[in-house]
C-alpha cells in the first residue's frame, strides 16, 4: 500500500478495508470494486462486473479451531460469536466494522458447512 500512495507501483489489488479511507480521502483513485454489486460505502466506485459481465473476485475471513476438537467447545465458540455479531449497541460492533468493508456475515450452518469442505484439503 506504501508503494502505490508513493507511485512506487501504479495500479494494485488490494481489500476494501485497507483502501477505503484513503479512496475517500482522495489519495487514492479506485478503479473499480471485484464485488458483484457497488458498495455501499463508494457507491460512485463501478465493479469491475460493469466492464466484464460475470466477474466477481471476493475474500472471506473465518474463525477456526484445531481438528478434533470437543464439539461443546466448538458449540460454545459458536454462540460467543453469533452472540457478539448480533450485538448492535456494541461500540465497536464487529458486524459493523464488516459492513463498512463490505463484508457479509455469515450463519453458522453456511460457515459449518464451508468448514466442512475446508477439512477435507
Amino acid at each position: 500500500m506504501t508503494d502505490l500512495i508513493s507511485g512506487q507501483v501504479q495500479v494494485m489489488s488490494v481489500s476494501t478495508a485497507a483502501s477505503k479511507d484513503y479512496v475517500k480521502a482522495g489519495t487514492l483513485a479506485a478503479l473499480a470494486v471485484t464485488s458483484l454489486t457497488r458498495l455501499e460505502e463508494l457507491p460512485d466506485i463501478p465493479t469491475v462486473g460493469e466492464l466484464l459481465p460475470g466477474y466477481e473476485a471476493v475474500q472471506w475471513y473465518g474463525i477456526g479451531a484445531p481438528r478434533n476438537t470437543p464439539a461443546d467447545v466448538i458449540d460454545r465458540l459458536n454462540k460467543e460469536i453469533n452472540a457478539a455479531l448480533a450485538d448492535l449497541n456494541a461500540a465497536n460492533n464487529i458486524q459493523a466494522r464488516l459492513i463498512g468493508t463490505s463484508g457479509v456475515v455469515m450463519g453458522s450452518n453456511r460457515t459449518r458447512n464451508h468448514a466442512g469442505s475446508m477439512t477435507s484439503r
